[in-house]
């Protein structure tokens, strides 16, 4: 468990008070597990608690649920005024706000395909997932508006390409997780595709 100890220093008593202190356990593969948040009571003299966090891992270490509690005197309780992240690893693939709860389900890599091929447009993205470098493949040349965008819709970047049939996408700069990648050509046909940065 780690601790983290917030306080502040009272000049006129020259000593410290404390005011909140978090503590958080993580697994053998560092993910983490609990969220503990107390506040300092002078009343009592004593730590009560604010909130608890608490995630449970699949064996890909994709968060598939997350629960959040209030404190409520000395017990905890559920509430729908807490925020929780969904993780997959280390990456952040959501955070919700006022929630208490959630259940995910993820789909296994190896039921993705290597290609993503839309037998209509002509277009190709790959491989998917991918570690920095996505590759969008078009049957013939033209001019395209490629975006990339998280899995919450915030657009992350965006290039207009004029008469080509291959785009290159860079995604070193960010971290793993789903993203999409939407695509419009000249006639406006629009097509979206999710991929993953491992």
């Amino acid at each position: 468990m780690i601790e983290q100890l917030n306080q502040v220093f009272l000049s006129q008593k020259a000593s410290y008070k404390n005011t909140t202190r978090l503590q958080y356990s993580y697994d053998q593969q560092s993910r983490l597990l609990t969220e503990i948040a107390e506040e300092w009571d002078d009343g009592s003299n004593g730590w009560t608690k604010k909130h608890k966090k608490s995630y449970t891992y699949d064996a890909n270490g994709n968060s598939v649920a997350g629960v959040y509690q209030e404190g409520s005197g000395d017990t905890l309780v559920l509430s729908d005024d807490g925020e929780l992240n969904v993780y997959s690893g280390k990456a952040v693939l959501n955070d919700f706000s006022e929630i208490c709860r959630y259940e995910a389900h993820f789909i296994p890599l190896d039921k993705l395909s290597d290609v993503t091929t839309d037998s209509e447009t002509g277009i190709h993205v790959f491989p998917n997932p991918a570690y920095d470098i996505v590759r969008i493949q078009v049957d013939r040349p033209q001019n395209l508006q490629v975006s990339l965008y998280t899995i919450q819709g915030i657009l992350l970047s965006s290039q207009s390409v004029s008469n080509r049939d291959l785009v290159t996408m860079n995604l070193a700069a960010f971290p793993g997780g789903m993203y999409t990648v939407r695509i419009t050509n000249d006639s406006g046909l629009e097509r979206s595709y999710q991929i993953i940065k491992r």
